[in-house]
């Protein structure tokens, strides 16, 4: 009996040459792959999560409470359609789709407290104004017409936690040869290019991550906890629906790409 199993949704970059050579035989070293990375022809993520104090991991890698990368709340935001919508309660939110979830939820007891903070010392005036809905915080969204809705992350109003795959900007590949021979990539969160952070697959839901920069240690990061989704995969190899239905066509691309491999590696020799 033939069995045959689902498609994997990532490869991770640990494994992507294996897989390339047994699936395409395409013959693409780690060092390959990191140049494509680098020109951004090859686009890789990793798993982030994180909460109100920041992100507390990256991977497979947990934080310690005193080294959470530092988020910008504001302008982290979050934008989502109504079919990924799942709320429980008034007071709790929770969004998921196959790659990002996220769970909100406010407090009635801190949000009375800080309407009392504000000078409102009428208990029942405090609770009718306290916001203890989180629908009250959620709006239309008119920045990204392509959503239904938009959430502002604010952690003095409300609690959170989300986790999702994020694109790596291609800058963490220029790193030194002896941690890649490693399997090893330094993530140094402080650079520039992860001040705003897109997760992968946006369809319905989008985190537009904002990382606080300048003060973060570099992280790092084993090939096992860096990603390739299937998607961008097949978009790398230059395999389109179409293209896997058409035998020739499919040959086609792989030996533009085994060309331009071979290509490549004759200009670094000379």
């Amino acid at each position: 009996m033939k069995v045959s199993l689902p498609k994997k949704r990532a490869y991770s970059l640990d494994e992507l040459p294996e897989y390339l050579a047994k699936t395409y035989q395409l013959d693409l070293s780690y060092d390959d792959l990191i140049v494509y990375a680098r020109e951004n022809k090859l686009r890789t993520c990793i798993r982030l999560e994180g909460n109100a104090k920041g992100l507390y991991s990256v991977g497979r890698i947990k934080l310690d409470e005193q080294n959470l990368i530092p988020v910008c709340y504001p302008p982290t935001s979050v934008f989502f359609n109504s079919t990924v919508k799942k709320s429980f309660l008034p007071n709790d939110l929770h969004l998921e789709d196959a790659n990002a979830i996220l769970g909100a939820r406010v407090s009635l007891v801190d949000s009375i407290y800080k309407e009392i903070q504000q000078g409102n010392l009428d208990y029942n005036s405090a609770i009718m104004k306290a916001k203890t809905n989180i629908n009250e915080f959620i709006e239309q969204s008119f920045i990204f017409p392509k959503y239904e809705y938009q959430l502002l992350l604010m952690p003095e109003k409300f609690s959170f936690v989300f986790s999702a795959n994020f694109y790596l900007p291609r800058d963490v590949y220029n790193t030194s040869t002896s941690l890649l021979n490693d399997h090893i990539i330094s993530i140094d969160f402080a650079d520039d290019s992860f001040y705003l952070l897109e997760n992968t697959n946006k369809e319905n839901i989008f985190i537009n991550l904002a990382i606080s920069t300048g003060i973060v240690r570099p992280i790092g990061v084993h090939f096992k906890d860096i990603e390739i989704l299937h998607s961008d995969l097949m978009r790398f190899l230059g395999i389109s629906d179409e293209t896997k239905n058409n035998v020739e066509e499919l040959r086609k691309e792989i030996d533009d790409l085994k060309s331009e491999l071979v290509e490549k590696k004759l200009k670094s020799q000379g």
